[in-house]
């Protein structure tokens, strides 16, 4: 059985670690804090010492080394008080040795020092990279009849190339032998082959130019290896790739205003407005079904069921399904993910791609619009790019907060919650409100789903586009989508009322503003 030497882990812990071990990831555990390291953010090192004395006048410090230092190591002294501090050495020492060395900080006698920086095992890294040591052998054979041009063949794997050079005459001194010819060609240099000569048909006591036994060799090199490059490539297909399942396209000329709610009380605010679609969360709609599908068809909505980012059990999606299979009044869902197109592309309803499908041009758009009545744009879009792409029946994203990041090791459930090795924290389904704060005291919402047990990181900012009227309409979008979460009633109703101009009139009678705004990728971009 194979097992990882110990000198492999010891150097995996050198280059980085941010905490002294390795954790078996996900194989072994759902998710959880003892597979975070929470003591910092950046390279812990690995410990090599203690400090055994300090003087905080001369700024020297006295360190008992158990591992090798070269010089050129930076270390790091885990201070008592924070902040921590550190250098780089210009001075070795051996295992047992002391070193005195100047550095700056809080630090006491018993401090721990760790290597952040090993100076001997990253030149002996970079080595290692930056000099290509790798070499395909392939075959080689080699023609040198008099009166006739030299000829060099190369083969691998069904690629083959053939090339001549020269004249090949009759020596009148120093001949160049078969042995000889072979060895020159076979000195590839810099080019990552090297030759195995299976033929070779060379008469005795000829001449060669030098230089035409390099130039063919060249040639032969780069012809085979422009020819070997192209083996991998695929071929462009010239069109939308067609698959079982598309579904035909009726487009819509009228703009349209979706709403995504998690709540009832969203949905309740979102009936007596023009908003034609409303996406309402899958655990909500699971709570009263009925009073939904009921209130939907009374006030002449179309209701989408909106499906979680990430769904690792289907089980309570296909029940849900089933449940859900005894109403009409249902148009369909807003599905997240390919596991979710797949078990929803024949049932008949209408699906609507959300933006996780990250379509970013106007091929993936052809292809999934197939499977979709509505497709949403990616998020990181801007206006210009937008317009390019000439997406009928596309719907973008104009209010809300964006998600930034999805995430398995949930902080609500690691900190607040003490989860342990199961799937769930004592915080499951709680009520209260988290969020992040950076160091910029910006604060990023913590939205979890605890049914699939992930939370979503959301941005500082909202979405607000009412005072960018002209960008908006240059993309003439057919959707424009109102991600709502912590609004009230009242606050959606404005919302949608603001933009409800836009669609009727081409022109916001009113502008919403407030702190916390931001265009998106809009005005930007990804880059």
């Amino acid at each position: 059985d194979y097992s990882v030497k110990s000198d492999d882990i010891k150097n995996l812990l050198k280059v980085f670690n941010r905490g002294g071990s390795f954790s078996g990831g996900y194989f072994n555990s759902y998710s959880g804090g003892h597979m975070m390291s929470t003591e910092t953010p950046k390279n812990t090192g690995f410990f090599v010492g203690k400090v055994v004395s300090y003087d905080p006048k001369a700024k020297k410090c006295r360190v008992k080394f158990v591992e090798k230092i070269t010089p050129g190591d930076g270390v790091e002294i885990i201070t008592k008080k924070l902040p921590h501090t550190g250098t780089n050495l210009n001075k070795g020492a051996e295992p047992g040795k002391e070193l005195v060395f100047e550095v700056d900080g809080n630090v006491s006698p018993g401090d721990l020092v760790y290597r952040t920086f090993d100076k001997q095992l990253a030149d002996s890294l970079k080595k290692s990279y930056t000099t290509d040591i790798r070499k395909l052998e392939i075959n080689a054979s080699v023609k040198a009849k008099i009166g006739s041009p030299l000829c060099l063949s190369l083969s691998h794997k069904g690629i083959e190339v053939r090339e001549e050079a020269g004249l090949v005459t009759e020596a009148l001194n120093n001949p160049i032998s078969e042995t000889q010819l072979i060895g020159r060609l076979s000195k590839t240099g810099g080019t990552p082959f090297t030759f195995n000569f299976i033929e070779s048909e060379v008469d005795s006591g000829i001449y060669i130019n030098i230089s035409e036994i390099n130039a063919l060799k060249r040639k032969t090199i780069e012809l085979f290896e422009k020819k070997f490059v192209n083996s991998f490539c695929r071929e462009y297909l010239g069109s939308t790739p067609v698959f079982s399942g598309r579904v035909p396209y009726n487009p819509v000329n009228a703009k349209k205003i979706n709403v995504s709610v998690p709540s009832k009380r969203g949905f309740d605010a979102s009936l007596d407005t023009k908003a034609d679609n409303i996406y309402l969360s899958i655990y909500t709609a699971n709570e009263d079904l009925e009073y939904f599908c009921n209130q939907a068809l009374q006030h002449n909505k179309n209701l989408f069921i909106d499906l979680p980012l990430i769904t690792r059990d289907m089980t309570f999606l296909k029940s849900f399904i089933g449940k859900a299979s005894g109403f009409d009044n249902i148009k369909g869902y807003v599905i997240k993910n390919y596991g979710q197109l797949e078990i929803l592309k024949g049932s008949g309803l209408e699906l609507i791609l959300g933006s996780s499908f990250n379509v970013m041009n106007s091929l993936s758009y052809s292809f999934l619009k197939g499977y979709a009545s509505i497709v949403a744009l990616s998020t990181e879009l801007n206006l210009d790019e937008i317009n390019k792409m000439q997406c009928p029946g596309a719907e973008i994203t104009v209010y809300g907060k964006l998600m930034l990041m999805a995430l398995c090791q949930c902080p609500i459930g690691n900190f607040a919650g003490k989860k342990g090795d199961g799937k769930y924290c004592s915080e499951r389904g709680t009520k209260n409100s988290y969020s992040l704060r950076d160091r910029k005291e910006l604060i990023f919402d913590i939205r979890p789903d605890c049914h699939e047990c992930f939370a979503g990181i959301f941005n500082a900012d909202k979405i607000l586009m009412t005072d960018k009227l002209s960008g908006l309409l240059k993309a003439k979008p057919e959707y424009i989508k109102l991600d709502f979460f912590e609004e009230t009633g009242a606050e959606i109703k404005s919302i949608i009322a603001a933009y409800s101009s836009f669609v009727d009139d081409d022109v916001f009678k009113f502008t919403l503003s407030g702190n916390n705004i931001t265009h998106a990728h809009f005005y930007r971009g990804v880059l």
